[in-house]
């Protein structure tokens, strides 16, 4: 892991504002903003994710499947959203970088909801690759939030 607590929030918040009490001017902020509670669902799916993956032993495999199944939903919704909602040009790296932890999620609830069907020689090997995704969606969020202009001071 990369030294973060499993609750701990990774994405600090994009705009202070909802998108539709924003200035019609601030066009890329309204992007960000209309963004954010897509993206708190998936951090959170992916935090919570994250607390069942270290507790691994103790959670049943119905749960594995309703927290992977979850997770998966919060992405879909992103990316589908993402799809019918191009960034402003000065949010076109921010929009990969999103794009990119959408996919990486993806793939750690499906590795997740694989871990309880899993040959014991292939436990292992499934488990890191999770734990690794959880933490590569992680460092995307971490990047899409650094390629935001810097939002001005409250």
């Amino acid at each position: 892991m990369n030294g973060r607590s499993a609750t701990e929030p990774v994405l600090a918040r994009v705009v202070r504002m909802p998108a539709e009490d924003l200035p019609a001017e601030s066009q890329p902020e309204r992007w960000a903003a209309a963004a954010q509670p897509r993206i708190d669902a998936m951090v959170g799916a992916a935090a919570v994710l994250r607390t069942a993956f270290d507790a691994r032993g103790d959670i049943a495999p119905d749960t594995d499947a309703e927290l992977g199944s979850r997770l998966l939903a919060t992405c879909d919704d992103l990316h589908q959203w993402l799809q019918n909602s191009p960034a402003p040009d000065d949010y076109r790296e921010a929009h990969a970088e999103l794009g990119a932890a959408i996919g990486v999620f993806r793939n750690a609830a499906f590795a997740f909801r694989s871990l309880p069907g899993a040959a014991p020689d292939r436990l292992a090997a499934r488990s890191q690759g999770c734990e690794l995704m959880l933490d590569q969606g992680n460092e995307h969020i971490q990047a899409f939030t650094a390629k935001l202009p810097p939002q001005p001071p409250d």
